[in-house]
């Protein structure tokens, strides 16, 4: 039993959890120039509350929204969030803009990170990828990635959403393995994808098999015995999802 024991060991990482929770969400103010309140991404919850009410968009006050357009009629309806003079392309836009940013692995309003997963010894044995915003909260921007993720959405959003899923589920997990080596001895790292997204013919599937393909095998290697896909829950299961599984 004992070489079963230092094996687990290995597998795992002792985190301080007391500092983690220190660690302060970050904050932007701007988003292209706009403040993050008038897309729906500010730091101020009743600010977003209203902005939800405003839209008829019941929710998460730190959810995104989604995409929208701002109008005089909202700027009345939401004090101190600004005009919309200043907000020339539309919400979509600057968000699609910011989840390209995200993927590119430059500056972005939307960034991932890791949240641990324990076992009974309080040691860290894997990690899950989420997505956040940076308005100052540790809250998840559910309402855009769904609005990003809607498989009935127009194409250009369907790209941005193939291309944005595929640097989740290879570029920054490899980026955070290869600038963090403790993090290999993690037994998993999870990364959330929706039963749509594995079936054979879907653009993630095929973006992901063929960037898959074009690595050197060493980090092939090293990011497929790591990462781990976990099914998305709010979408219904293709017909053949234990084929896909």
């Amino acid at each position: 039993g004992q070489p079963d024991e230092i094996m687990r060991e290995k597998r795992s990482l002792l985190v301080e959890t007391e500092d983690l929770l220190k660690v302060d969400a970050p904050l932007q103010q701007h988003v292209g120039g706009v403040l993050a309140a008038q897309i729906g991404l500010g730091s101020d919850a009743n600010q977003n509350k209203m902005l939800r009410s405003a839209l008829n968009k019941p929710g998460n006050p730190y959810g995104g929204i989604g995409f929208f357009e701002w109008t005089d009629e909202l700027e009345h309806a939401v004090p101190d969030a600004g005009s919309s003079d200043a907000l020339s392309p539309l919400v979509m836009d600057l968000k699609l803009q910011e989840f390209e940013r995200c993927a590119n692995g430059d500056p972005s309003m939307y960034y991932w990170v890791l949240h641990p997963i324990f076992n009974c010894k309080d040691h860290a044995v894997g990690a899950e990828v989420l997505v956040r915003a940076k308005n100052g909260v540790h809250a998840a921007p559910f309402d855009d990635i769904r609005a990003l993720m809607d498989p009935a959405a127009p194409p250009k959003i369907q790209n941005m959403y193939t291309k944005w899923k595929s640097a989740e589920i290879l570029d920054w997990p490899m980026q955070a393995l290869i600038k963090h080596p403790v993090l290999r001895r993690l037994t998993f790292i999870s990364v959330n994808v929706r039963p749509l997204d594995l079936c054979t013919n879907s653009q993630v599937f095929k973006e992901v098999r063929n960037r898959l393909s074009e690595l050197k095998d060493e980090d092939r290697q090293l990011l497929v015995s790591t990462v781990s896909i976990e099914v998305c829950e709010d979408q219904e299961d293709p017909p053949n999802i234990e084929i896909l599984l």
